[in-house]
């Protein structure tokens, strides 16, 4: 419907059975509502029973947004719901979700937004984060913000060739390009081998899966809660130096919870100083 979004806003709209086919070159980024936004807000829009073909940044809601200077763009009660949705046979093909390809620079709000009982078949031909594909939001990337809050994806048919990704974020996000997702409130980080973890505020949730080992950097090898309610979960963990404890969990408003984490430590363990309080699940 639209090429390009810059400052706008749309509201109260239904789009029923759009057939949308994206041009198979690179950089192509399609959408059945808008292809590329910058610093707008969607909200109460519906997209239904409708098809969309695209290379990359690909979305039935969105392709791709890219806000300017730091400011944030709006998705709020928004569905899209029996669509089926296909990546070209593409180098580039990759970076698509169901609402919104490419999320990148500044804030996102996604807010009761849902993708129902639509079918994807879709391509990632890189096995990197930036061209993963997701039911809701394919890639975020590029320093930006995304607060996910009571979204999710129901009744869908999913596949995507190869089939070895593992989404970031359950299958609300397939890739996370050095971004920032809060989800309902919570901080969500899976660990790679650059995660910094020695500062820890606010509250979320840290995911092991992919293992952790920060012992090669003296500056960064401790794990550390200095405020908030932190989860970490599902992984082994290589952390500390003689000098130091693997995780520390510090003040009177601060809990460390641990759910099936297997610790190795170079030094002391787990520390709890300042009425910090550590539980463990598994």
């Amino acid at each position: 419907l639209f090429g390009e979004l810059v400052g706008s806003t749309v509201k109260n709209l239904t789009i029923i059975n759009a057939d949308v086919t994206g041009v198979n070159e690179d950089h192509n980024w399609a959408a059945i509502l808008a292809a590329k936004v910058v610093n707008s807000t969607f909200e109460n829009v519906t997209i239904k029973d409708s098809k969309l073909v695209g290379v990359q940044k690909t979305g039935a809601l969105i392709g791709y947004v890219e806000n300017d200077g730091g400011k944030e763009t709006k998705v709020i009660n928004c569905t899209v719901e029996g669509l089926v949705l296909n990546n070209h046979d593409h180098a580039e093909a990759g970076s698509t979700g169901g609402l919104i390809g490419c999320i990148n620079v500044g804030k996102a709000t996604v807010e009761n937004s849902y993708v129902k009982n639509s079918t994807f078949n879709l391509i990632q031909k890189s096995v990197e984060a930036k061209r993963a594909n997701s039911e809701l939001i394919g890639v975020i990337r590029g320093g930006v913000v995304v607060s996910l809050l009571n979204c999710g994806v129901e009744g869908n048919t999913y596949t995507c060739t190869p089939d070895t990704w593992t989404a970031y974020y359950e299958k609300l996000v397939g890739g996370n390009y050095n971004a920032t997702l809060i989800v309902n409130g919570k901080t969500i980080i899976q660990t790679t081998e650059s995660t910094n973890l020695t500062d820890l505020r606010g509250s979320g949730v840290v995911d092991f899966s992919n293992g952790f080992n920060n012992t090669g950097d003296p500056n960064s090898d401790y794990i550390q809660v200095n405020e908030g309610d932190w989860t970490f979960e599902n992984g082994n963990v290589i952390s500390g130096s003689t000098a130091d404890y693997g995780f520390i969990v510090k003040g009177g408003n601060s809990t460390a919870t641990y759910n099936n984490v297997a610790i190795e430590s170079k030094g002391g363990g787990i520390a709890a100083a300042d009425g910090g309080e550590v539980i463990f699940n598994s």
